[in-house]
């Protein structure tokens, strides 16, 4: 029973927090020797707690991810909690970036920042 209590107490003051929780956005920027598929379009992920992973496609004029693209579902952490994999894809922060990797495909995010770019998950409509 003690056990429990300070496991609950330990949850609560540190927040179950793990450093990929928020939004992230591809980064289009090429390094040397890439070149980026035009037309393609960019790809965000969002990590909600305690296990939920949304995925979506931004729509560029508007900077917002395309509500009928968006799909979610479920991520865990392992490796010393530095890699999530969800899907067929493995994540790692790296500094201020996120690499996912899916088979030989990597592909470079970075956090956003200010207000959400991902459409509520639930949408309520008025009575009437």
């Amino acid at each position: 029973m003690r056990l429990l209590c300070l496991s609950l107490a330990l949850s609560l003051f540190t927040g179950c927090v793990s450093k990929f929780d928020g939004e992230w956005v591809e980064n289009r920027v090429p390094s040397d020797g890439e070149s980026i598929i035009s037309g393609e379009p960019r790809m965000a992920i969002s990590f909600e707690g305690p296990s939920l992973v949304r995925m979506g496609l931004v729509v560029e004029e508007m900077q917002v991810v395309d509500e009928n693209s968006v799909q979610q579902s479920g991520y865990f952490l392992f490796d010393g909690w530095d890699k999530a994999q969800f899907g067929h894809m493995q994540a790692k922060v790296q500094g201020d970036e996120m690499v996912a990797v899916t088979g030989r495909t990597e592909r470079r995010f970075v956090r956003v920042k200010g207000k959400s770019i991902f459409p509520p998950r639930m949408v309520l409509y008025p009575w009437g």
